[in-house]
């Protein structure tokens, strides 16, 4: 099953449509999935947290969404190591496949 907005070429998607398609994949693969920010400026719950937090039978995951040239900032990396040594899954995603190839 597809969704038509999935069929946007990846180097037109914004951040959001981004965010949007891999918190659509997941449900699709019954993951509870949501954005871990609010408001117009993507303000994050704590600085440097990840975009996505998805659960699923017990298991935890983070996505940290990137388009473009944005890179993984040191914040950004320092926070996924934390929730990585606890032995939760992060993920960096610039398109909908790098979840698709993480085995999600």
């Amino acid at each position: 099953m597809r969704c038509a907005h999935w069929t946007v070429p990846q180097q037109q998607l914004t951040h959001e449509q981004l965010e949007v398609q891999i918190i659509d994949y997941l449900r699709l693969m019954h993951w509870v999935a949501f954005r871990t920010h609010y408001g117009q400026h993507y303000q994050p719950i704590i600085p440097g947290w990840p975009d996505v937090v998805a659960f699923k039978a017990g298991r935890t995951m983070f996505v940290e969404v990137k388009v473009g040239r944005d890179v993984v900032r040191p914040k950004q990396e320092a926070i996924a190591m934390l929730i990585k040594s606890a032995g939760i899954t992060v993920l960096e995603a610039r398109s909908i496949e790098d979840v698709r190839a993480a085995g999600i």
